[in-house]
């Protein structure tokens, strides 16, 4: 990611500062491990936007004007089948503040799970070098997981299995 994403992060940053409304963006996917301190090169910025509808859509507007690549919507929880844990929100992290703009990155644990629950392989070891970065042990994912809202639905299956398989992974990598 290098400093690009960094910049565009503050630009964003300075736009949406002013429409002086409160707006929080939370950072995710391999932005997130940019800014975690770990490479990971990624094509665009993938977050999580509280605002009004009007500072969405001028938003939108300044992101294709100035061919800034990202992937921002309404609650990352809901973007696939498994939900984030609970209180992810309230455990980000900020990194950036400009004016009433608040731009926060999950929390590493959190990450963790997001991860999880797209489950690719890429996914995957991104959430094990995590883990490693920021010496997040098995028992942490395991007590993280008590705070997922699992649906009755097949995928809860396959990520419950994934979960296992990548702690089996973690507990080599980080006992």
């Amino acid at each position: 990611m290098g400093r690009e994403r960094q910049e565009e992060l503050e630009r964003i940053a300075e736009f949406l500062a002013a429409r002086n409304e409160p707006i929080t963006i939370i950072v995710i996917g391999g932005t997130a491990k940019a800014l975690f301190g770990l490479p990971r090169r990624t094509l665009d910025i993938d977050a999580e936007i509280a605002c009004s509808d009007e500072a969405y859509a001028g938003l939108q507007s300044f992101l294709a004007a100035h061919k800034i690549p990202a992937n921002i919507g309404e609650n990352i929880s809901q973007w696939g089948t498994i939900p984030l844990p609970q209180g992810y929100r309230e455990r980000a992290v900020e990194i950036l503040r400009k004016g009433s703009v608040s731009i926060k990155l999950l929390d590493p644990a959190d990450y963790v799970f997001s991860k999880l629950a797209r489950g690719t392989e890429i996914d995957e070891q991104d959430a094990l070098d995590v883990c490693a970065a920021k010496r997040i042990k098995p028992d942490a994912v395991r007590n993280r997981l008590g705070l997922v809202r699992l649906p009755k639905d097949p995928e809860t299956r396959f990520f419950l299995e994934r979960v296992e398989r990548f702690l089996k992974r973690l507990e080599q990598a980080v006992p």
